[in-house]
């Protein structure tokens, strides 16, 4: 039994054994396949993020292709909204005209050299016409632009002044374009321009001067060098501008360190401006005229080519005859083209003109050479040159070919009347030249327009009435039988379309402006009317009857009043036989053309006759009792409503009938955009008109009879009165200016204390919920902060009944401006009960930032509402760190800066925030709240950022400009002496550290505040014993000066004094930027310092 037990056992023992090996072998093979499959399923998942990862690059490089797409769509829009004007095409142009070599003798000067290598210097360089200083001009634009092609600190802005362009260079046009230029070089547009864009855009107005001058300066800032080309300064004189722009040059000049370079012809007046500066006169030099020739004689006949000596004879003829005029090598060149014979080119020679007259003798020459062709060229080349000197800006080559292929009587333009751009150019024998970068074809210089006004007006006498019918016979074309476009895009593609329409198109506007008169030409219409209505004078004053009347009553005075032609409107009103206030058939003043087009001089001049009614009412029609001032609603003109203004006999609330009869006003109309459904309103409500005009408002509330107004003398009249009809029942002048947005007018309203901010209309609604509706943020702001303005007040009935203004904004999802909700404007504001109000909306976002990234919470604690604050922190659905998108900084970073102590506090003792976060976007990457309450000086905050025990005292900024700026710089910048004590006395700055980055890179704290004048705090630098008082600069601007060089430049006698007792100072130290070598002694001398030279001389003296 016991060894049946044993066997069985053994048995079963076998037969585990064989299981256990069969299960183990099963188990291994198993394991050998699952880590073939985990293999199999890593290597999977490795090419799944693969793809992932590859997936996410392309996104994010489509994201950034995207962006960049963005950002540059973005930057030509402001770029062209700035000025369509670009003077670039015009550098390639003369640039590409230049002979290869010529002008070395310029750029190898004394004086050009000097002005390259010096800051805040100018180069002035007078010269003969056609002396080549255009030709110069370029060539400086060039080299400069070849030296900083690959440096970005180096700003080049230039303008080309010319006599055909002086209508986009006035002033402001000359100031944008120089901003655009220099915001073109960054690479990123400046946000002060981003800045003037935002306001302008939304509101459909242009930036004022102050705005472009602003800008500029702060651009100009941005460069370490700046230089600024201005040619041909002469030909700028439109709206009496050029003192005024060479006076902003000189200020740039002067605050920003540009290096400024003119050219002019010799004109006293500009002479005297630049007496001062660095003078070299542009003459055309031998070598250069002989380069010249040698390129260009190749288009003189065959028998000049195979003859070495008469090669030699038109050079040395031509180069002695021009006396420093470039162009007349030209001239004399062109005058040899289609010689016969050798014997024809030395006669020609010897009879070169030169000296005064020289141009006027070749000019000659040329028409006499172009009288000479068959009468086919002969006319083409006068008429090509009548359309030249006649047109009122550039023309491009089609506009010209079309003008030239139009024949008079035919109802269509055809194509095989058009000639071909070079047959022009040879017909005119030279006279004429095509810029091929801009497609222009104009004069080869602006002599030849001189000489034809000058010589030549006899063989182009025809020339105004012929391009006058040329004109009126293209916009008879059938193509135009449909007349005005009716959409951009429509004009648009009738310009390109029609190339001659553009320079002809004033004719479309013809009465367009004017509803009560029909598109049609009038019965009656003269010569001398039509010619007034383009401005054409030369026709207008040999015409007969100038006073003469047309079948809607309407004189030529009238057509030029309406068209703004000062100059013909001048010579019309000297003449004895026009009268300046003729009517015409419905009663129409010309005084009051000017007026309805926003004509300012032309109203100016109408006044000055003493003998025109400023208060002539028209008589019938649709218009019936509107006065020149009523006109003025049309055109928005602000300057004329003033200029009328100042005539004591103008009627400011006379109503638009005479008062027998139902007083209507047409300003109300034009608030109300009822045109079609009249406003009954009292006399007294013409006050209202003022509502519209933000500027002209502060002189109508401040005036005189405002005034006797205000105090009851006139008790219809009122500043807070209300309008009557049934649509805008309730509203005031306060309404108006909210609804239109005009924040001056609001300005001055809020300021008046018998103008009730609160008043309801017939709705009950307030402006502030006005502004909120037609989404005005500038005027809503200014509502906001008044302290009369009531931000809770409930609508009393009507549909929105019990809401509050930003109650409603909250409920109808308004993001404003900026992408403002009505928690941020609530938040901004300081408003804790509407922001209690609104946060108790679970739905409400209380982190939604606006376009800059700023939250409710950034915009309270920035603004100092320290309840609001609290709020919103103790909400427990904020974010104290967060951080802005356009400055990369945090709440604590505004309040910091701004000193808003309680709320550093309240940020502060969330313990969620970083007290050390450092900012990083460019401009100021590296910032932290230390540095951003240093700089404002708020010691307070100073204190509880440093007790914090987490803060780096002596951190240093990142970004290029001011690489290794420590907070102490920050605290020194504008004197905080307490401050600067405060940081030293923790032992934790280096009051040695030294700038890294940037144009001013390796200037020592010491240094800045020896230029600054801070003398506290130099002594207690000096005191520290750890500055190297001699240290020199290293950066490229500054480099090898040290900080006596900059106490004596800037005459501050003590630090001076203080750094020449350390012993350890060279007073005698030599500038390295540019190779200088300037001395303490040289800029003191400079700049008139005289205590520093006695100091300086004695101390020289003594080493």
């Amino acid at each position: 039994m016991a060894i049946l037990r044993e066997g069985n056992i053994n048995k079963s023992a076998k037969e585990n054994a064989k299981q256990i090996t069969q299960l183990t072998i099963a188990v291994t093979e198993n394991f050998k396949k699952n880590q073939i499959c985990f293999t199999e399923l890593k290597d999977d998942i490795a090419r799944v993020r693969d793809i992932q990862s590859g997936i996410t690059d392309e996104f994010d490089q489509l994201h950034r292709i995207h962006r960049n797409e963005k950002i540059t769509a973005e930057r030509l829009e402001i770029s062209n909204w700035l000025t369509s004007v670009d003077y670039v095409l015009q550098q390639d142009d003369f640039i590409s005209q230049q002979q290869m070599g010529t002008g070395q003798w310029f750029l190898e000067s004394t004086e050009y050299q000097s002005w390259l290598k010096s800051n805040k210097q100018t180069l002035f360089c007078p010269g003969i016409p056609g002396a080549g200083k255009t030709t110069l001009a370029s060539i400086v634009i060039n080299e400069l632009c070849s030296q900083a092609q690959n440096d970005p600190t180096i700003g080049i802005a230039f303008i080309y002044c010319s006599f055909r362009r002086q209508g986009e260079q006035k002033f402001n046009d000359l100031l944008a374009s120089l901003l655009k230029q220099l915001a073109q070089g960054r690479s990123s547009l400046p946000d002060m321009v981003k800045y003037i864009y935002d306001q302008h855009k939304i509101r459909g107005t242009r930036p004022s001067s102050d705005d472009l001058l602003r800008a500029l300066h702060h651009t100009a800032g941005l460069y370490s060098k700046f230089f600024i080309i201005v040619d041909a300064l002469e030909c700028q004189v439109s709206d009496g501008c050029r003192t005024k722009f060479i006076s902003e040059l000189f200020n740039l000049q002067a605050q920003q360190g540009i290096s400024l370079f003119v050219t002019s012809r010799h004109i006293p007046e500009i002479t005297e401006k630049f007496r001062n500066s660095e003078s070299l006169e542009i003459r055309a030099s031998s070598e250069d005229v002989r380069q010249y020739l040698d390129g260009h004689i190749s288009q003189l006949p065959g028998f000049v080519l195979r003859s070495m000596e008469l090669q030699e004879q038109v050079k040395t003829k031509i180069t002695g005859a021009v006396d420093g005029m470039f162009l007349l090598a030209r001239l004399h060149l062109n005058s040899l083209v289609g010689k016969r014979a050798p014997k024809a080119v030395l006669n020609a020679l010897n009879n070169l003109a030169s000296g005064s007259d020289a141009y006027h003798h070749a000019y000659k020459d040329v028409i006499e050479r172009i009288k000479s062709q068959v009468k086919d060229q002969e006319e083409l080349a006068r008429e090509a040159l009548s359309w030249i000197t006649c047109a009122r800006r550039p023309l491009s080559t089609a506009e010209l070919q079309h003008a030239l292929a139009v024949e008079l009587g035919e109802p269509e333009l055809d194509k095989d009347d058009i000639p071909y751009v070079e047959d022009i150019v040879s017909a005119c024998a030279g006279l004429v030249i095509v810029d091929k970068e801009s497609d222009v074809i104009r004069l080869v210089h602006y002599t030849a327009q001189e000489y034809f006004e000058q010589r030549e007006m006899a063989w182009l006498s025809n020339a105004q009435s012929y391009i006058t019918e040329i004109c009126i016979t293209y916009l008879s074309f059938d193509i135009f039988k449909t007349g005005y476009c009716t959409t951009d895009a429509k004009f648009e593609s009738r310009l390109q379309s029609n190339a001659l329409y553009h320079q002809a198109m004033v004719v479309s506007k013809r009465y367009a402006d004017d509803p009560m008169y029909s598109q049609r030409a009038p019965n009656g219409m003269t010569g001398t009317h039509i010619a007034a209505f383009f401005g054409l004078q030369d026709i207008v004053i040999v015409g007969h009857n100038l006073d003469g009347k047309d079948s809607h009553g309407r004189t030529p005075l009238s057509y030029a009043a309406q068209m703004g032609h000062d100059r013909l409107i001048e010579v019309l009103l000297k003449n004895d036989g026009v009268d300046p206030d003729s009517k015409d058939q419905y009663g129409r003043t010309p005084l009051s053309f000017a007026a309805g087009s926003g004509n300012e001089q032309a109203v100016r001049l109408f006044l000055a006759t003493g003998k025109i009614n400023p208060n002539s009412r028209v008589t019938n029609g649709l218009y019936e009792g509107w006065t020149p001032l009523l006109y003025t609603e049309r055109a928005k003109s602000e300057a004329v409503v003033e200029l009328l203004l100042t005539k004591n006999e103008v009627d400011l609330l006379g109503a638009d009938k005479p008062a027998s009869s139902s007083n209507y006003n047409p300003s109300m109309w034009a608030c109300c955009s009822c045109e079609h459904s009249p406003l009954p309103v009292s006399a007294s409500n013409q006050l209202l008109l003022w509502s519209i005009y933000p500027r002209v408002t502060e002189k109508f509330w401040r005036s005189r009879i405002c005034e006797l107004m205000l105090l009851g003398l006139e008790n219809s009249v009122g500043c807070d009165s209300r309008i009557g009809c049934t649509l805008y029942e309730g509203w005031t002048p306060l309404w108006y200016a909210v609804e239109r947005g005009y924040e001056g007018a609001v300005t001055l309203l809020l300021e008046n204390d018998r103008v009730c901010p609160d008043s309801k209309d017939n709705n009950g609604l307030s402006p502030l919920s006005l502004a909120i509706g037609n989404r005005h943020e500038n005027v809503f702001r200014l509502l906001l902060a008044s302290d009369r303005v009531n931000p809770d007040l409930k609508v009393a009935s009507g549909y929105y009944e019990g809401r509050t203004p930003l109650l409603l904004a909250a409920e109808n999802g308004y993001e404003m401006m900026h992408q403002w909700t009505a928690l941020s404007f609530a938040a901004a504001a300081g408003h804790d009960g509407v922001v209690r109000l609104l946060l108790s909306n679970d739905e409400l976002n209380p982190m939604s930032a606006d376009k800059f990234g700023r939250t409710p919470l950034m915009l309270a604690a920035g603004n100092g509402h320290e309840s609001v604050v609290n709020i919103l922190l103790n909400t427990h659905r904020v974010d104290p760190e967060f951080r802005d998108w356009k400055f990369g900084l945090t709440s604590l970073s505004w309040a910091a800066g701004l000193g808003y102590e309680n709320v550093v506090k309240l940020l502060l003792a969330t313990g969620k925030v970083n007290p050390d976060f450092k900012s990083f976007d460019e401009f100021h990457k590296g910032r932290t709240p230390l540095s951003w309450a240093l700089r404002g000086g708020h010691k307070e905050v100073v204190e509880l950022l440093l007790a914090t025990g987490k803060v780096d005292a002596d951190s240093k900024t990142t970004i290029f400009v001011n690489a290794g700026r420590t907070s102490l710089s920050y605290a020194a910048e504008s004197g905080h002496e307490d401050i600067v004590k405060l940081l030293l006395s923790t032992g934790k700055v280096n009051a040695d550290s030294k700038t890294t980055g940037g144009a001013n890179a390796g200037r020592t704290y010491l240094s800045y505040y020896a230029e600054n004048g801070h003398e506290a705090i130099v002594k207690l630098l000096l005191a520290t014993d750890e500055v190297d008082v001699d240290f020199k600069a290293t950066g490229h601007i500054n480099r090898g000066r040290n900080p006596l060089s900059h106490a004596a430049e800037n005459g501050h006698e003590t630090i001076f004094k203080l750094l020449l007792a350390t012993g350890k100072v060279d007073a005698d130290s030599k500038d390295t930027d540019f190779d200088s070598g300037r001395t303490p002694l040289s800029y003191a001398a400079e700049n008139g310092h005289e205590a520093i030279l006695k100091l300086l001389r004695t101390c020289l003296a003594d080493s």
